[in-house]
């Protein structure tokens, strides 16, 4: 697990906080975050009622509500990218706000160590785009110092946390040693793995990491391994095997992973366990909400992102201007999050920590969708009353 979560419990241990404490900071997480999304929404868009839209939208958003009440990161991490976002669409032109925005994203990393590609994928984009408007004469002058500048102090933190655990482990290794297994788990067909545990609690012990809630498993395989799970080279080692063996299997995996991720395939929320009622618990509402929320939500976000993608790497006129600079930070939220799907596991909780992103880039989406409508209705009753036939 990375560092960051783990340290929070163990403040909440150090000060002798009562068990209550944790899920109530979880809670807290949450509506921060449905505050930081109208924040972000508002200032984008330029419209209070967007930022009351994606308030609402986060506050009614039920992966959100349910993992609040579990020892996940998920909940937490949302709430940093949420930060991130918000700080960025503040502004980015003085220094001291770029140092805010990513050391909120470093942070975020250091909660989740796959966020991290969130300001190398912006850094790039912003390379890229420089790269296209030296070339043509436009002018991208905002995309370029200010996620450069924001990747800089998002490296700080997560320097700090990679040093911290390869110092605690006596080896090189990133702020996190959990990404070997997820690659393996997720690009071969083992569905448990094996491992040596390493602690004085359980000297000698064996580590079992299951993966048995993948429904596109169709056998179970235990992968047997006498490195513990720090030790990643082995994990990924094995993983490529079984890719290079199987490589139709492979590029089936990845339309599938995607369809997972976003909600629309045949994986669930885990832990889905329906311990009270299977269609009123908070296991059963995840189950039959899963589908609606990837065509009401994550659909939506997609197809905002793609055009925010062509507005950043294409060299328009004002008619296709970015709205806000913020925009190349969303598109990379949400590349990060198809990314993850593509790599590690693409289970819909994966998701989760990217949803502030998806839930803006949501509303966005359905605000472009409406103006262009009322543009459309204006545009023919304008025809009609301008026509003979109207003027009678």
């Amino acid at each position: 697990m990375p560092f960051g979560y783990s340290a929070l419990i163990a403040l909440g241990m150090a000060l002798r906080l009562p068990p209550i404490w944790l899920p109530l900071a979880q809670v807290g997480a949450g509506v921060a975050t449905c505050a930081l999304c109208a924040v972000v929404a508002r200032r984008v868009s330029g419209s209070p009622r967007a930022g009351a839209a994606a308030a609402w939208l986060a506050a009614l958003y039920p992966p959100f509500i349910y993992y609040v009440d579990f020892l996940f990161t998920v909940v937490t991490a949302a709430a940093i990218v949420a930060l991130a976002l918000a700080l960025a669409s503040g502004g980015l032109a003085r220094a001291r706000e770029r140092a805010a925005t990513g050391l909120a994203l470093g942070a975020a990393a250091v909660w989740r160590t796959n966020l991290a590609l969130i300001p190398v994928l912006w850094g790039l984009g912003a390379l890229a785009t420089s790269a296209i408007s030296a070339r043509s004469g436009g002018d991208r002058s905002h995309a370029r110092p200010p996620a450069l500048g924001v990747l800089a102090w998002a490296v700080l933190p997560i320097g700090l946390a990679t040093l911290r655990a390869s110092l605690l482990l006596g080896a090189p290794t990133g702020p996190a040693t959990n990404g070997g297994i997820n690659f393996l788990l997720a690009h071969s067909h083992w569905t448990e793995v094996h491992l040596p545990y390493v602690g004085p609690d359980t000297p000698g012990g064996t580590r079992v990491v299951h993966f048995f809630r993948n429904r596109r498993r169709a056998q179970e395989a235990v992968y047997t391994t006498a490195e513990p799970v720090f030790r990643e080279r082995p994990l990924y080692a094995a993983a490529w095997r079984d890719m290079k063996h199987d490589p139709l299997r492979e590029l089936w995996r990845l339309p599938l992973a995607l369809l997972d991720g976003m909600g629309l395939g045949r994986e669930g929320y885990y832990p889905r366990v329906f311990w009270f009622h299977r269609l009123l618990d908070g296991d059963a509402i995840m189950a039959w909400t899963r589908v609606p929320m990837g065509i009401g939500m994550v659909l939506p976000a997609l197809v905002w992102s793609t055009g925010g993608l062509r507005r950043l790497v294409r060299v328009r006129s004002a008619a296709m201007p970015l709205s806000h600079p913020v925009e190349g930070l969303l598109v990379a939220t949400i590349g990060t999050a198809i990314a993850t799907f593509a790599l590690f596991l693409s289970e819909p909780r994966m998701r989760v920590p990217f949803d502030p992103a998806f839930i803006v880039a949501a509303v966005l989406s359905a605000r472009e969708v409406l103006g262009r409508w009322r543009a459309r209705r204006r545009s023919l009753e304008d025809a009609e009353s301008a026509s003979p036939n109207g003027a009678e």
